[in-house]
């Protein structure tokens, strides 16, 4: 699983409208003071994004760290939760 530092170089969450994992994402990283993109699904740059995740991957949101693939909220907060974070 990939480590997540506050100095990342990028984060980016796809969101989908009304998702309460797409919201507890947004309040994760927010609690944690990370800077990330958000993007809708159905805009342009979350189209893009979501494309790039596993085809079996069908929950939102959809989290990439350095143009790598972390998954959902779930892994966001097992990740930000380990001992690993800065």
């Amino acid at each position: 699983m990939a480590s997540i530092q506050k100095n990342q170089k990028e984060i980016v969450i796809v969101v989908k409208e009304g998702c309460g994992f797409c919201s507890q994402a947004r309040m994760l990283c927010g609690a944690n003071n990370l800077s990330a993109a958000f993007h809708d699904k159905d805009s342009k740059e979350g189209k893009l994004w979501a494309a790039k995740a596993p085809k079996s991957y069908s929950t939102w949101p959809r989290i990439f760290v350095d143009n790598v693939f972390l998954g959902g909220a779930k892994q966001l907060r097992e990740v930000l939760h380990s001992k690993d974070m800065i």
